[in-house]
C-alpha cells in the first residue's frame, strides 16, 4: 500500500522533535559569542604573571631565587601552582595558560547556569547567565577585583569550584557540595571562604 501524500499545509513533525536539542545548543553558542564580544583574554598579565612564575619555579628551581619567591609567597597556600606546572610541562607556558583559562571560564559560567537552573526555570537560567556575562565584572576600588577575570589565576579555578558547590547544594547534593567547597579551599582560601560559610 502506497503512503498517502500529506494534505496541503500539513507541517513536518521532525523539526519539533529536534527542538529540545537545538535550543540549548543555539543558546550555548549565543552565550559563547556574547562572551567573546564582551570580553577578551589578556594573556599573562597582572596576577596571572605571578601565578605563572610560581608554576615555572616548580619546573625550573633556579627561579626560586627570584626576589618575589625568595622570601615566601602566597604559593604555599594553594595547590594551584603544582597543577599549573604540570600543564605547563605538557603544553608550554602560553598554551597552558590559554587552555586552563578557557576551562575555568567555561566551568564558571556552566556552574552559574546550573545554579540558576536550580533556582528558576530554564529560560530564566539562560537569561541570568547571559546577564552575568554582559555585566561589568569588576568591583572594589581601582578596579582591582573581578569575577571571571580576563587572565588565569588561582581565583579562576576557585570561583568555578565554589559556584559548582553552590549549584550542587541547591540541586539537593549538600554533602557533595560541602566536600567540593572544602577542597576548593586548597585552591584559593580567601576567594572560597565566603561561599563555604554560606553553605555551612
Amino acid at each position: 500500500m502506497m503512503a498517502m501524500d500529506k494534505p496541503p499545509g500539513a507541517s513536518d513533525p521532525q523539526p519539533f522533535a529536534l527542538r529540545p536539542v537545538l535550543v540549548p545548543i543555539c543558546l550555548t553558542l549565543g552565550l559563547i559569542t556574547l562572551w567573546i564580544l564582551m570580553h577578551y583574554y589578556a594573556g599573562l598579565s597582572r596576577d596571572g604573571e605571578l601565578y605563572a612564575l610560581q608554576a615555572l619555579a616548580r619546573l625550573r628551581p633556579n627561579l626560586a631565587g627570584d626576589i618575589y619567591l625568595a622570601y615566601g609567597s602566597q604559593d604555599r597556600f594553594t595547590i594551584f601552582s603544582p597543577l599549573y606546572a604540570r600543564v605547563i610541562a605538557l603544553l608550554g607556558l602560553q598554551q597552558a595558560a590559554r587552555v586552563l583559562f578557557v576551562i575555568c571560564t567555561v566551568w564558571f559560567f556552566a556552574a552559574s547556569w546550573a545554579l540558576a537552573r536550580a533556582l528558576w526555570d530554564s529560560a530564566t537560567a539562560w537569561l541570568a547567565t547571559g546577564t552575568l556575562i554582559i555585566c561589568v565584572s569588576f568591583y572594589g576600588g581601582y578596579v582591582i577585583f573581578h569575577y571571571a577575570e580576563f587572565y588565569l589565576s588561582a581565583r579562576s579555578l576557585g570561583e568555578a569550584l565554589i559556584v559548582t558547590a553552590l549549584a550542587l547544594h541547591f540541586h539537593g547534593r549538600a554533602r557533595l557540595a560541602l566536600a567540593v567547597a572544602v577542597a576548593a579551599l586548597a585552591i584559593h582560601p580567601l576567594m572560597v571562604l565566603p561561599g563555604l560559610l554560606l553553605l555551612i
